[in-house]
């Protein structure tokens, strides 16, 4: 990072719900319900918050980073989890600007954004990269990002037509093209974490989709919801970052199909396999096709469906088996962005805490 020292950076509570409302209406207008996480890190990082006696004041380097050879050749999810982990004692004696510019930078970062919901993204990768809740419970985590998308993006958050921040996204976008500077995905992965911050416990609604049924083979309905947009979940802009972050961090991944907010992973492998499905299933709701008796599980082969399923039972995952050599390659849909075919253990989804199973049309 050669950005230098942030300085002259305060925000005052007007200046806050300004910078919010430019902050949604260039990166999301998703909105969803999120909950601050808590546990016993957070009290530990509260104790030293309080005592002012963090000894790290320099970001985390990591040793490997995307778009490198050594990190193409990982190979797994598990691998670049292994490659990128930062023992949590050092996390904890973290600056808050430090540790803003370690989150930020994370090369897995991008797999927050690979679930239904932001909540659900955070907690996903909570799991295995305690930086994020360590962050979210620092009490200047929201300024110190500020600061931090300020120092990179000069007067981006002053903005206020949808013009000027039109053209200064392009500007960035290009400068990143031509010189592959990865900053723009930590500008962009700030912006979600003060989204994260900000949507605490709020609602609002939306009436661009309805819900509406699907039906199994056995002709059982699955609820799901019908006329997802792109703008229901992210701007247009936000999601080719996003999946641009996808290439980048899953290298050996092939994108088959574009950016479609209509459909999920569930949807594509349960319902319909084509990128005119308008139908985006959630789970529990994608049960329904393994208890009805439409399909039964099975030994892998190529066209049978896979499912990703945590300990406790929750399926985060489906896709469709499309090839089986030295290893099993899946098609897949990886949240609102592009469809992928990819290696079963090279996706958002995997880690050593996913069970696999198959299953096949009855």
């Amino acid at each position: 990072d050669d950005s230098g020292a942030l300085t002259g950076f305060e925000v005052d509570v007007r200046r806050m719900k300004m910078n919010k409302r430019l902050l949604i209406s260039i990166i999301i207008v998703t909105c969803v319900t999120v909950g601050l996480l808590t546990s016993d890190k957070a009290k530990a990082s509260k104790d030293i918050y309080d005592r002012n006696e963090y000894i790290i004041n320099t970001p985390y380097q990591y040793p490997i980073v995307p778009e490198t050879e050594e990190w193409k050749n990982l190979g797994s999810l598990t691998a670049m989890i292994n490659a990128t982990h930062i023992d949590y004692d050092i996390l904890k004696n973290m600056s808050t600007p430090a540790l803003v510019e370690t989150v930020v930078s994370y090369p897995l970062f991008v797999n927050v954004c690979a679930y239904d919901t932001l909540e659900k993204g955070v907690n996903e990768v909570s799991k295995y990269f305690y930086g994020i809740e360590e962050l979210c419970n620092r009490e200047n985590a929201r300024s110190c990002l500020l600061n931090f998308i300020n120092s990179r993006c000069p007067n981006l958050l002053e903005l206020k037509t949808d013009e000027e921040i039109k053209t200064a996204l392009y500007d960035y976008e290009k400068a990143y093209n031509d010189s592959r500077n990865r900053e723009i995905f930590f500008i962009i992965n700030a912006v979600t974490l003060i989204e994260y911050l900000d949507y605490s416990n709020k609602n609002t609604n939306n009436t661009r989709y309805s819900a509406d049924y699907v039906y199994t083979p056995m002709g059982y309905p699955v609820s799901a919801i019908y006329g997802y947009t792109i703008w229901d979940h992210a701007t247009p802009t936000y999601a080719q970052q996003l999946n641009n972050q996808y290439h980048s961090s899953y290298p050996n991944a092939v994108e088959l199909a574009s950016i479609n907010g209509a459909y999920n992973c569930h949807s594509y492998a349960w319902h319909q396999q084509s990128t005119s499905n308008n139908y985006w299933i959630n789970y529990p709701e994608m049960t329904t096709y393994l208890t009805d008796g439409s399909y039964s599980s099975s030994n892998p082969a190529v066209g049978r469906r896979i499912i990703y399923r945590k300990s406790d039972g929750e399926v985060t995952h489906s896709g469709i088996i499309s090839a089986i050599s030295d290893t099993t390659y899946i098609t897949s849909k990886w949240g609102y962005c592009g469809l992928y075919y990819h290696k079963i253990n090279e996706c958002p989804y995997y880690s050593n805490n996913i069970n696999i199973s198959y299953w096949k049309l009855n």
